[in-house]
């Protein structure tokens, strides 16, 4: 069977893959770059974190908080 003017149907795909790839190529590159920009952002967020979760690393403060506040010396008054 033959399509586009006697073209095999197999090279009229790999023909119709590569122009859908460079059309959304050009006309997608804002929404690709905003894509981009998110992931770089959350992995920089991520190693600040040293690689836990949001709700990891709260628990984690509040850990590092009491275990300092259980650390520091206690002022008694003696009489």
């Amino acid at each position: 069977m033959h399509f586009w003017a006697g073209m095999e149907w197999w090279f009229a795909a790999l023909i119709s893959v590569f122009a859908a790839w460079g059309l959304s190529y050009t006309m997608l590159d804002g929404p690709r770059d905003a894509a981009a920009r998110y992931l770089a952002d959350r992995a920089e967020a991520r190693k600040a974190r040293k690689g836990l979760s949001v709700g990891q690393s709260e628990d984690a403060e509040v850990e590092d908080a009491a275990q300092d506040a259980a650390q520091e010396p206690v002022e008694r008054d003696e009489p």
